[in-house]
């Protein structure tokens, strides 16, 4: 049975309202809570990310110092001489954010103005549950992650999503990290599971599991 409309919804919400009620959690969960942000420090602090741009049009996106390796993709013209087609640079992400117990890596800036705390915005995305670094993919919406045919619990069109952030039941973590992105941003964002589903599983994600979105944002409405 092919996954209906609602599906894409579960893994951006929290589906069980009693699960934002928790209050405290035990000395082992904080245990979880700290080693997970530990582990999210280590891996923004090396994470790094490959970006094709047309031409040598990176130069408008990235300094030197942010460069870690670059390819070029060229071909001869006429004239004998090579035309740069384009160039795929390795970068450091162009800023971290932390705020409220969310972590988010920017790699591309967007335009326009940034979401505030009521704002609707409509994004792609691809989740993942955290170890170490992302692990196992349990949602997108993202085409090319449909075509690899690496995953099976979202729907099959691939339409943008639209998430409200003033909605109650949105992840924290998710709602933290999306609040200041503007339309056209690509980032990671990554939280604990205090920030997360807590500590109920939900499908084939662990109670407790911190968790990775990789987001493209399309639109933002105040």
């Amino acid at each position: 049975m092919k996954p209906g409309n609602t599906d894409i919804y579960r893994y951006l919400y929290i589906i069980f309202p009693l699960l934002a009620l928790i209050a405290g959690c035990s000395a082992s969960r904080e245990n979880t809570y700290n080693t997970q942000e530990d582990r999210i420090d280590k891996y923004l602090s090396s994470v790094t990310a490959s970006i094709t741009y047309p031409g040598t049009s990176y130069r408008n996106y990235w300094d030197k110092e942010d460069i870690i390796s670059m390819t070029a993709k060229t071909e001869e013209n006429a004239e004998g001489s090579l035309d740069t087609l384009s160039v795929t640079v390795t970068v450091k992400p162009r800023r971290t954010v932390r705020q409220n117990g969310s972590n988010k890596a920017v790699w591309t800036e967007g335009i326009g103005e940034e979401a505030g705390s009521r704002a609707a915005v409509t994004l792609y995305y691809e989740a993942y549950t955290f170890e170490s670094k992302p692990q196992t993919l349990f949602a997108t919406n993202m085409q090319s992650l449909v075509d690899s045919g690496s995953w099976s619990v979202t729907d099959p069109d691939c339409n943008p999503v639209t998430l409200n952030l003033d909605d109650r039941n949105l992840t924290e973590g998710l709602r933290n990290g999306l609040l200041g992105c503007r339309a056209g941003e690509e980032s990671y964002i990554v939280f604990s599971g205090k920030y997360g589903f807590g500590k109920k599983p939900l499908g084939t994600i662990p109670a407790n599991a911190a968790l990775f979105y990789h987001v493209i944002i399309e639109s933002v409405r105040n």
